[in-house]
């Protein structure tokens, strides 16, 4: 446990320990600030503590559980409340950062906001304010440790800031400690709110949904696995066909990333050191190419026989004299060619201009497999969106979201309109219609409406009466079942 400005000297602080904590060992940094800046607490009997070193500013100690004989670094931070006597608490913990690969805590009061957000009201925020903060957490990799409760850990009533913070290096959330920071509402001896930081949970393990990472297409494994699960025959409509060939797609690549990608960060520094030695021998190839290249471009740069042979010789190879129909057959037909393609590449060039990093679908697959994919996967994909276009429906399995909705009945309440049985969502509209109807009074209680949750025009649609619309509009019927049945 720590305790920041406590304001005590050492007799004072001898009679504390021995009427409030005893049993509890202790150690601080009062040699080095009057004002009793940091106090450390702990229990001897389930924690070993060696203070590692201590300055006016902050505690650096290692710590060792006994319970699970894990062992990580903690430092406690109370900062000046001034820019440049806190520069050397940032030189301090730079120095210990980048000397520590092991786990690493850092908690207590900053006195300083990482963010422009972090304050409300008075003076507005500067770059130079957070400059210094936000390069130190820069250089040594420190992020927030994940928190709950308070997010303005420090007010005078009118001032709202982010003061306090427990910050964690990449280390520590590799080693997940199964751990978060919880900021209470401050009491009657602070203005600080007191920060929890709980570590060493014991969490049940959910299933996690499949998610396809767009890096495992850079491994060289990665199209012989996908033409592995291309492989498996699969009987039923084309679409229940892809998404069988998807599912059993993510098998393999669960597999691949637990052998290849499993701790990623530790293996990412041993490329690290090797990326001069690529850097070199790809300047080297660069080299040898262009030389050999640079006979062909002084020969070919000419408006030479040798120059033109290369252009009739390109025409000739790009020039397309069948394709294979989807029928099965192939066509010389210039005509169907060119239908063929024109179908074709509509389709492609829908998917293909989906980005590879926008929200991967229900089945946790982004556009980035079919792109990179589209070799071995293309033509099953083309069979299950024109299927859709013949049968006018779309399987369940493509048309679904992913839902988070445990305890339903328990997190509802009934007087919600949305997810109760027999309500409609467009109930609250009429509902602040005659709430606004009194606003106009001038002898009425002040008052205010507030909206507090947005929903999608998709919640409110009345399917029923879009299609009698549509139809009206004298849409095609193939076009108005499409709408209706996605």
């Amino acid at each position: 446990m720590g305790i920041l400005e406590t304001k005590l000297d050492n007799s004072k602080l001898s009679r504390v320990m021995r009427n409030k904590f005893g049993g509890f060992n202790f150690a601080n940094n009062f040699a080095y600030h009057d004002a009793g800046q940091i106090l450390i607490l702990w229990d001897f009997l389930n924690v070993d503590l060696d203070v590692l070193e201590a300055t006016t500013q902050l505690i650096h100690y290692s710590i060792t559980c006994k319970v699970t004989s894990r062992t990580f670094f903690v430092s406690f931070v109370y900062a000046f409340n001034i820019i440049v006597p806190r520069r050397p608490l940032w030189h301090d913990l730079e120095v210990f950062g980048l000397n520590c690969s092991s786990p690493w805590l850092v908690l207590g009061d900053f006195n300083n906001v990482l963010n422009f957000d972090e304050k409300s009201n008075g003076a507005d925020i500067t770059p130079y304010e957070i400059k210094d903060f936000d390069m130190c957490c820069q250089n040594i990799g420190l992020s927030d440790l994940r928190s709950i409760g308070c997010f303005s850990t420090w007010n005078n009533n009118f001032v709202w800031s982010k003061l306090d913070r427990a910050m964690v290096n990449e280390a520590w959330m590799i080693e997940s400690f199964d751990s978060f920071a919880n900021f209470v509402p401050q009491g009657c001896l602070s203005d600080h709110s007191p920060c929890i930081v709980t570590l060493f949970r014991k969490v049940e393990r959910k299933r996690r949904p499949f998610k396809f990472f767009n890096m495992w297409t850079r491994h060289d494994e990665f199209f012989d696995l996908v033409s592995l699960g291309w492989s498996k025959v699969f009987v039923g409509t084309k679409q229940f066909s892809l998404c069988k060939k998807l599912h059993s797609l993510k098998g393999l690549l669960k597999k691949m990333n637990a052998k290849h990608f499993a701790h990623i960060s530790s293996r990412a520094e041993i490329v690290h050191l090797r990326k001069e030695a690529n850097t070199l021998c790809e300047a080297e190839r660069s080299f040898y190419y262009q030389k050999a290249k640079y006979v062909h471009l002084k020969n070919s740069d000419k408006c030479t026989k040798y120059f033109h042979s290369l252009a009739n010789r390109n025409v000739k190879r790009n020039f397309i004299l069948a394709i294979l129909m989807r029928d099965g057959f192939y066509s010389t037909s210039l005509e169907e060619v060119g239908t063929e393609f024109t179908h074709f590449y509509k389709i492609k060039e829908a998917l293909f201009s989906i980005g590879d990093d926008k929200a991967p679908g229900s089945d946790g697959f982004t556009s980035c497999l079919f792109k990179k994919s589209w070799d071995i996967i293309g033509n099953d994909f083309m069979d299950a969106i024109e299927e859709f276009f013949v049968l006018r429906s779309l399987l369940k399995q493509i048309n679904h979201t992913i839902l988070a909705l445990p305890m339903l009945d328990s997190i509802v309440d009934q007087a919600q309109s949305a997810f109760v049985e027999g309500r409609s969502m467009i109930e609250n509209i009429h509902l602040v219609q005659e709430l606004l109807r009194q606003y106009n009074h001038k002898r009425v209680v002040p008052r205010c409406l507030l909206k507090i949750d947005l929903t999608n025009a998709f919640d409110s649609v009345n399917w029923e009466s879009l299609e009698e619309v549509l139809k009206g509009l004298g849409f095609p019927n193939i076009f108005v079942e499409w709408i209706i049945n996605v």
